[in-house]
């Protein structure tokens, strides 16, 4: 099957389950509600909001890559719902965005190398399996309980779960992603792409205990061959080059020179920090030329942004900013890279002052 009969079948599937998860909901509220009880029209209204603002279905699905995750011991570091985005990989931050092309996304990352197949497999259908007993158990309740307001508002998420879990469990590959059941059966087949996300994964979740220099050669080298525009592909380049950066070995200008130009495939949320590491990068690198300018407006990233910041203006001010940020940064990889950068620029002939922060 081509890739357009791929997502046609996708969109026929996302259409029928859609129309169904409606119509099912439609009914439960149908047996369920006296629609001129003010109570009944208060749960229908409490029920468009949550939908809206918190989705049940979208939390649980999340819940369960983590539950599940974390069961497999596995360490969650990121969380989005809907418009609402939880990350503390580096430190806790939280933002809020209309341009989240996904409804919901859970990032978890191996504690170890052992076993990282069988945790991501379990971690990937745990959001499903939770919709799944969801929509389960309160279907089931909805027929052998006496039906009260608190039950019915539950009641008619139901379906909604159902639904969720069916779409994710369909393997596909979408704008915003692979579907959990394509990445579980991509897993299984040792798709080239898979492998490169499980040797990605396994070193981001590595940097919590060793720094980039110390992440074994075979994660980040001796990988498949993939598309370059791939996400883990891209991925995989920033922490070559951070790795060789910190090594000291001039070969780190190969690397980034190589994702400049892949620049534009880069991920919106990966942007920030690969324009802070080409800034940062021109600075040591004469190669590079000066790509403070073009760069430094999209710098993004905690700790990273301001050392990059220092590097477009090195003053006194611009410098005690970084440290400061730096200093802050958790992650113990990361620290250990943003200090062997900040070092690495001081020791650079000084610019011509300019605070840009």
């Amino acid at each position: 099957m081509s890739g357009k009969s791929k997502q046609i079948a996708y969109y026929i599937f996302l259409t029928l389950v859609t129309l169904c998860g409606a119509a099912g909901t439609a009914l439960l509220a149908y047996f369920g509600l006296r629609f001129s009880d003010i109570g009944s029209i208060f749960v229908l209204v409490a029920f468009c909001a949550c939908l809206v603002l918190f989705p049940l279905h979208t939390i649980l699905h999340e819940v369960g890559h983590v539950l599940c995750g974390t069961l497999a011991g596995m360490r969650a570091v990121s969380l989005s719902i809907g418009y609402f985005h939880f990350d503390w990989s580096k430190k806790f931050s939280f933002s809020f965005s209309l341009s989240s092309e996904a409804s919901g996304a859970a990032a978890l990352l191996p504690r170890n190398g052992r076993g990282v197949r069988g945790k991501l497999m379990f971690a990937s259908v745990g959001g499903m399996l939770l919709n799944f007993i969801y929509g389960a158990v309160f279907l089931v309740l909805f027929f052998v309980l006496p039906h009260n307001l608190a039950l019915i508002f539950f009641v008619l998420f139901a379906p909604l779960n159902l639904c969720e879990g069916l779409l994710a469990l369909y393997p596909a590959e979408l704008s915003a992603g692979k579907t959990d059941g394509k990445f579980a059966l991509d897993l299984i087949k040792k798709h080239p792409d898979a492998e490169l996300s499980l040797r990605v994964m396994t070193a981001q979740g590595a940097l919590y205990r060793k720094t980039y220099a110390e992440l074994p050669r075979e994660l980040l080298f001796d990988v498949p061959a993939v598309r370059e525009d791939s996400t883990a592909f891209l991925a995989l380049l920033q922490l070559r080059y951070r790795a060789l950066v910190s090594l000291g070995d001039h070969a780190a200008v190969s690397v980034i020179l190589r994702l400049r130009s892949l620049f534009e495939y880069l991920p919106a949320a990966g942007k920030g920090e690969v324009a802070a590491d080409l800034v940062c990068a021109s600075r040591l690198f004469a190669e590079m030329g000066d790509l403070g300018e073009k760069f430094v407006g999209q710098a993004r990233g905690d700790g990273i942004k301001e050392v990059a910041l220092y590097a477009c203006g090195q003053t006194e001010e611009n410098e005690a900013r970084a440290r400061k940020a730096v200093a802050g940064i958790k992650l113990y990889g990361e620290r250990a890279y943003l200090e062997t950068l900040l070092a690495l620029l001081k020791k650079k002939d000084t610019r011509p002052e300019a605070d840009v922060g």
